[in-house]
């Protein structure tokens, strides 16, 4: 974790990480989290988990449930929340549309409440986006998956 990364009086504060399963960016995704977070007020942090962080297997594991890492590491001492992101995504082509490609874009977010150490909410979505390329295809479908991440930080039980 980023160890320059300090809690501030008044602010709360939310590490957020997007997991790709696969090799494809899910920069875009982790972008609009980061901003549905500031525009509820919140102060996300994004710079807080470290490559190796996510290499170790320790993000999978704190997003199931296994907070040993979270305590371990004293996140709390640092952070507020956590909210992390399993974002998987496929690509299929049609034959009625010549050249189009479809990403199915599948997001399952966690946020957990590093003080209390219980979960503070879930869910998970689909979306769908079309594009002449694999990566505007993977764009749309993350622009069309803004919504329901901003619904989703809306609904946090933040204390």
């Amino acid at each position: 974790i980023n160890t320059a990364v300090v809690k501030r009086v008044g602010e709360k504060q939310v590490a957020f990480l997007v997991l790709a399963k696969g090799p494809d960016s899910v920069s875009g995704a982790e972008e609009s989290l980061g901003n549905a977070l500031a525009t509820q007020g919140f102060r996300p942090v994004a710079t807080f988990f470290k490559p190796a962080f996510v290499q170790d297997g320790r993000a999978e594991r704190l997003m199931s449930g296994d907070w040993k890492q979270a305590t371990e590491l004293e996140i709390k001492k640092r952070v507020d929340y956590v909210v992390l992101a399993r974002a998987s995504v496929g690509f299929s082509s049609s034959s009625q549309f010549e050249g189009i490609i479809s990403a199915n874009l599948t997001l399952q977010l966690k946020c957990l409440n590093m003080i209390s150490s219980t979960f503070c909410g879930s869910q998970s979505f689909e979306t769908v986006g079309a594009g002449y390329t694999n990566a505007a295809a993977l764009e749309n479908a993350t622009l069309k998956a803004r919504p329901q991440m901003e619904s989703f930080v809306r609904t946090l039980r933040l204390n």
